[in-house]
């Protein structure tokens, strides 16, 4: 079992552990779906299952929320797993995919950067975090990446 690293309360009050992984506050999928039940509680979460050969498996999540036209999905996300790293690989891929969903809707993103990466690479962009961190210093970042952090650092606590 994981070591709490401390909470998150939600503005329904609701306080979610946060666990240490890697030296990072994490807030788990599980507690994330809590969350997303607050905030969209109408909401739903569908998975299906693209691959699977004994060996891999692959799952897509999608978020969808009710809206006054209807249901409009708002995100998804993929992940695969393998037989050999995990024996619930179905289940980790199935559970990974919604974290990652969740994650795009903005549900815990702040706690969830692992969901994000794939050994060392965000999983949307083939870049070395490790690499880009040590050699880009923030004065040397560009100005629109300075006024796009700025922003995503103002409306932070409006997620």
């Amino acid at each position: 079992m994981a070591r709490i690293y401390g909470e998150h309360t939600t503005e329904a009050g609701t306080k979610l552990p946060l666990i240490n992984l890697k030296g990072k506050p994490y807030l788990q999928v599980a507690h994330r779906l809590v969350w997303f039940r607050e905030v969209f509680p109408q909401g739903s979460i569908v998975t299906k299952l693209l691959h699977d050969d004994g060996e891999k498996a692959v799952f897509r999540a999608e978020i969808h929320v009710k809206t006054d036209h209807g249901p409009m999905l708002v995100s998804s996300g993929h992940k695969a797993e393998e037989k050999a790293s995990f024996s619930d690989y179905r289940e980790k891929a199935e559970t990974g995919a919604v974290g990652r969903a969740l994650a795009m809707a903005g549900i815990g993103t702040q706690f969830c950067e692992t969901d994000l990466e794939e050994n060392g690479r965000l999983a949307d962009a083939p870049v070395d975090l490790a690499k880009k961190a040590s050699s880009v210093t923030s004065s040397k970042k560009p100005s629109f990446l300075k006024k796009t952090a700025k922003k995503v650092a103002d409306t932070e606590d409006d997620i």
